[in-house]
């Protein structure tokens, strides 16, 4: 099932490209621009407000943009599959209202990305909470893995949405396991690339590297919406929720 998944998805982004370059564009360039507000925030130690301004910019990009540009995405892909969207207008409370629904997995994953930078001094406690938050966010991504495509489709409350993930995904674990798991050698290709780019460079300036590992060197262009289309594949096929199970 997965393979069929990932060739529909990928025959749809190779013929409908140009659908999809300017969200994936932003995405890239919001990712690698927190990425190195964050490394700078982490580096700087001569003032305490600009280390602020930057950690809260990192965390605006970091939990306002990206959700609402992978949903941007997630949208691109359901109105090229047909499937039957909502033609109201996008709103600042639709804004809001997706950065709310997706707040726990984003939340997770920046808790993630910072303990990932803490130094390795304290190797056993910084074992254990990393191998914690791992978990946690990978719960959490599975828990609200369709709410991007309910909302796309009904634009319901946060509680709708939430809930149709959370019962839709129910019982998919091992699928959605192995669905996340098959992009695994996309991902060790961007990040072998990315090191054989960063160790020829080596003089490379941090804003350069933050934007190259951002691109994956250039392999999250396509890779960011093959994934992406592939998932919303998966919600369209196999996630359902009858309505005697919302009040189970």
């Amino acid at each position: 099932m997965i393979r069929e998944l990932k060739k529909q998805a990928g025959a749809l982004v190779r013929k409908n490209y140009r659908a999809f370059w300017l969200p994936v564009l932003l995405y890239v360039v919001a990712d690698g621009t927190a990425t190195f507000l964050w490394q700078t925030f982490s580096d700087l130690s001569s003032s305490d407000t600009v280390q602020y301004v930057f950690l809260g910019v990192s965390l605006l990009l970091r939990l306002v943009a990206l959700p609402l540009l992978l949903y941007w995405i997630i949208f691109i892909s359901m109105r090229l599959m047909k499937a039957k969207v909502s033609t109201s207008a996008f709103s600042w409370k639709d804004a809001v209202r997706l950065v709310v629904i997706t707040f726990a997995p984003n939340v997770t994953e920046c808790l993630l990305s910072a303990a990932n930078a803490v130094p390795r001094d304290t190797a056993g406690l910084v074992g254990g909470v990393l191998s914690f938050l791992m978990i946690i966010s990978f719960v959490t991504e599975y828990v609200f893995f369709a709410c991007n495509y309910h909302y796309a489709l009904h634009k319901g409350t946060v509680k709708e949405t939430v809930t149709f993930s959370y019962l839709g995904m129910r019982g998919k674990f091992i699928s959605f396991l192995l669905l996340t798991l098959s992009f695994i050698l996309w991902e060790i290709l961007a990040a072998a690339l990315s090191l054989v780019v960063l160790f020829g460079l080596p003089s490379m300036p941090t804003v350069g590297k933050s934007f190259l590992t951002a691109a994956g060197c250039g392999v999250s262009f396509y890779l960011l919406p093959y994934r992406y289309v592939t998932y919303t594949l998966f919600v369209k096929n196999n996630v359902k929720v009858d309505k005697k199970r919302k009040h189970d």
